[in-house]
This record gives C-alpha cells, sequence and structure tokens, in this order.
C-alpha cells in the first residue's frame, strides 16, 4: 500500500550577507508533484524567478535539506524529495 505525504506550501528567500533586496530573492509559482511518497526519493520540479545558475543553491522540504538539486534555469530547478511524515504539509523553501 502506498502512502502519499508531503503536500507543499511555497516560500522563498534571498542571499544570506551581501546586498540582495526583495526584487532578486527567489520566488516560487509552482510545485510538480505537489505530494509525494514517504520514504521520499521523487523529483519534483519548481518553476518560479530568481534561481541561481552560478551559485549554491538549496532547497529545504519541511525542515530537511533536499539532495540532487539542479537549477536548470532562473526559472526552473529540480531537487529530490526527502522522506517524511505521513499526511504532513511542509512549506519548501528555496534559497540561494
Amino acid at each position: 500500500m502506498k502512502r502519499l505525504v508531503l503536500l507543499f506550501a511555497i516560500a522563498a528567500c534571498g542571499k544570506v550577507g551581501g546586498s540582495s533586496s526583495a526584487a532578486d530573492d527567489p520566488t516560487i509559482a509552482s510545485v510538480s508533484p505537489d505530494h509525494g511518497p514517504t520514504v521520499g526519493g521523487l523529483t519534483v520540479t519548481l518553476t518560479g524567478t530568481g534561481f541561481d545558475t552560478g551559485g549554491e543553491t538549496y532547497v529545504l522540504v519541511g525542515g530537511l535539506l533536499a539532495e540532487d538539486v539542479a537549477v536548470a534555469s532562473d526559472t526552473s530547478l529540480s531537487f529530490t524529495l526527502p522522506p517524511g511524515t505521513e499526511n504532513e504539509q511542509v512549506d519548501v523553501v528555496v534559497g540561494n
């Protein structure tokens, strides 16, 4: 029996330190798929703006660091979903 978990709420944050303005902060427009298995391992794609193609972009899912973050462009990135708890709704945070 497959159990689905993680319904995503979305958030984003900009650069730590430096001179980041709100206009430079990444934004998330969509999360696909918007849920996944409790064991994780699913590839998730985010679309939005301001993803840093030349830096060290990270993704947090429910406070857990996602693996295999790959920034395709400043508007698209993917990552591997970490494990979660059944029926838990979590925030997705992107940082540059």
